[in-house]
């Protein structure tokens, strides 16, 4: 269906070739290098600087993510294959809704979650590599079924001890379910959406600062969906690719918490230049942040800014959009046993609306990982997303709550709670949904 079409055929194969290039630097680099020593050197700061605890977008279609603990901690984790160390996973769950899709009455779904990672070994360099699919089958609904997919590679090259370089490719599927897609019918079936990324990221300790530049390219591909009527709805019009620099500022100081400054631009190109609308889609964005970096902290790591975005569209018939906001992830680890995150974003999306080129959003979550036993989790978490439009401000708020028990170091089992409350801005568009969630973890 989709690399069957020419057009996707051949940005598959440039993703395949940015793949590849990100994975083959490092080895090659670690082989010729592997004698000099660079222990000291500081670890440079993650590729993706906009990091969320969970992915917000996918928790109607996965059971949560398992915390996986070692229950005799001297036993090594993972499987060791030469210089590298993978850890696989595959997690199966039971998922009772009692609203599937948010307007599908109840259901019951079973859940699929094959993950792994993959991590170099390495005194100098790293590569790694992470894989998972989350893959839901609806017993009523088949319609809701959904197959997502992430794939990532990434490479470190140590070059010098102040020096970093790192390239980054990655793949997305998300599924959108049919009440939440954007269209001007009525979905009768979720939405595919395609996203490849190839990023690369060069890091330089000047003394007093730390500078950091980032280039990456995004490319996004929207599937055709089905509508009640028997049409289907083209969204080809909402193809695009977008090209991003941003450059970073970290000031060093002796303490664990530095300061940085941000500065981005990224300009969006759609496939075609006139969408179903006849208007133009095509738009530049600029980001600016200033926040606070904590690492090299056993209680405190992450980073939170204050950031701004601005996107002004090529169409005149749309106005300049601007956001501000937090943005950002933090842990706290206050004590051995206690973990709690804070992660929160700010963005402008685009739309296919024919009165506004994008809409605003906002989000806020909390996670809670407490050790009750050596081999019992309680999990929890909170979260808010707001998004804004001209018709007015969707409010979804949403809370979990669960336990992990730990059967051995391979065998864990969870049972746990979803609940979500959408408060519409359309009159007749609110809905909630109750979840409850069983699966088993197996994990080396």
């Amino acid at each position: 269906m989709f690399l069957s079409n020419p057009r996707h055929g051949a940005f598959f194969r440039l993703f395949a070739f940015a793949f590849l290039l990100s994975v083959s630097p490092a080895a090659l680099a670690q082989e010729l290098d592997d004698e000099i020593d660079m222990s000291d050197a500081p670890p440079p700061p993650p590729l993706d600087t906009q990091t969320s605890l969970s992915k917000i977008d996918s928790e109607d279609d996965a059971v949560p993510v398992v915390k996986r603990r070692v229950v005799a901690e001297e036993e090594e984790t993972g499987l060791r294959l030469g210089s590298f160390i993978a850890s696989p996973e595959l997690e199966i769950g039971i998922i009772g809704t009692t609203n599937a899709g948010r307007d599908k009455g109840e259901d019951i779904a079973v859940s699929l979650r094959p993950s792994l990672n993959l991590e170099s070994d390495w005194s100098r360099h790293s590569v790694s590599l992470d894989a998972s699919a989350d893959l839901v089958r609806y017993l009523d609904n088949g319609a809701l079924d959904t197959n997502g997919v992430d794939v990532s590679a990434a490479t470190r090259i140590d070059v010098r001890r102040t020096t970093q370089l790192e390239f980054e490719a990655a793949y997305g599927l998300a599924v959108t379910s049919p009440s939440d897609v954007e269209s001007v019918g009525s979905p009768i079936e979720g939405q595919d959406t395609h996203t490849f990324n190839a990023a690369s990221a060069l890091t330089h300790d000047f003394g007093g600062v730390t500078g950091r530049l980032r280039l990456s390219t995004v490319r996004q591909t929207y599937e055709d969906v089905r509508l009640n009527d028997g049409t289907t709805e083209l969204n080809g019009d909402r193809d695009l690719i977008e090209g991003q620099i941003a450059a970073r500022a970290i000031l060093n100081t002796k303490a664990n918490i530095r300061p940085f400054a941000e500065l981005g631009f990224n300009q969006r190109i759609h496939d075609k230049k006139r969408d179903r609308n006849g208007l133009r889609r095509d738009s530049q964005g600029v980001t600016a942040s200033i926040g606070l970096l904590l690492d090299d902290d056993p209680i405190w790591s992450g980073e939170v800014a204050l950031r701004g975005v601005l996107r002004d569209y090529v169409d005149p018939t749309f106005a300049t959009q601007t956001a501000i906001g937090l943005s950002g992830a933090v842990q706290w680890r206050p004590r051995e046993s206690t973990t709690l995150g804070f992660a929160t974003s700010v963005e402008i999306a685009d739309t296919i609306s024919v009165s506004e080129g994008g809409a605003r959003s906002w989000s806020f979550e909390t996670d809670l990982t407490q050790e009750i036993r050596n081999n019992l989790d309680l999990v929890a978490g909170t979260s808010v997303a707001f998004s804004e439009a001209l018709s007015g401000t969707d409010v979804e708020y949403g809370w979990n709550v669960g336990l992990d028990w730990a059967i051995n170091p391979i065998v864990t089992a969870r049972l746990g709670y979803d609940g979500t409350w959408l408060d519409a801005a359309a009159a007749g568009d609110n809905a909630q949904e109750h979840r409850i969630l069983a699966s088993i973890v197996l994990a080396r």
